[in-house]
């Protein structure tokens, strides 16, 4: 029995879909957008040729995109906005912000000639929030 309604309501919801595709045809996407990028990083290092070289800095990173997009129904013969729209029919907003910060290191040890050591570590964080 469950089997039986899971199919009539996975029917239900598709026929309710293209009833709902077929108010979207034909249409007009309009689709501005903008990406602001801040990077930078920074970095230390000793001089070449001594015992114990090394190396460090730090990394930054802002990205923010904004994207608005909405639909607008068009007449089907000339494919023209229609004015005044009866209702919109889909608007979104969307604000992806990306942050990233960073910190590393790294140290060779020159023990002979034929031999180095080296270790390093990098620490980092980010965050990435969509709305």
């Amino acid at each position: 029995m469950a089997l039986a309604q899971a199919y009539a309501a996975q029917a239900q919801y598709y026929s309710g879909l293209s009833s709902t595709a077929a108010d979207y045809v034909p249409s007009l996407l309009y689709y501005p957008g903008s990406t602001t990028n801040w990077s930078n990083e920074w970095r230390l290092s000793s001089n070449k040729g001594e015992r114990f070289d090394w190396t460090t800095g730090v990394y930054l990173e802002n990205r923010n995109n904004r994207l608005f997009s909405m639909y607008y129904r068009a007449d089907p013969i000339t494919g023209q906005v229609i004015h005044p729209q009866p209702h919109v029919q889909y608007r979104r907003f969307i604000h992806d912000q990306f942050e990233q910060q960073a910190g590393y290191g790294e140290g060779t040890w020159h023990a002979s000639d034929s031999l180095d050591l080296t270790l390093g570590l990098r620490y980092y964080h980010y965050t990435h929030t969509i709305t």
